[in-house]
């Protein structure tokens, strides 16, 4: 069985200024999937935010990194200067690869394309 997550807390990371937009881009993505052929009934499609096991893996995570490992995902690094954040770092925008680390374990994911 498959997972899809659509991930709506992710995107307020660099969105949060417009959370409206990420509301209405779950539904857009979700029909995306779908568009594509992706089989509803051999894949499940979730909202992020709708799964609190997601945010209370995330914060147990946070507790084995530091915010210095975090400046030096070269990534994030690339990503904070694109977005203007040099001087300001959102700390959910810091933190969202801990996020995503939960994203896949919690599901034990084997395959993350």
């Amino acid at each position: 069985h498959q997972f899809l997550l659509l991930a709506d807390a992710q995107a307020l990371t660099d969105n949060f200024d417009d959370p409206a937009k990420v509301q209405r881009n779950v539904l857009e993505v979700a029909l995306d999937y779908l568009a594509v052929g992706i089989d509803p009934i051999k894949t499940t499609i979730f909202v992020q935010s709708c799964v609190p096991a997601l945010n209370e893996l995330t914060m147990l995570y946070l507790n084995f990194v530091t915010v210095a490992r975090l400046e030096r995902n070269p990534t994030i690094k690339q990503e904070i200067v694109l977005r203007g954040f040099e001087r300001d770092i959102p700390a959910g925008f810091l933190c969202y690869p801990v996020a995503q680390a939960a994203d896949i374990t919690a599901f034990k994911a084997t395959l993350v394309p």
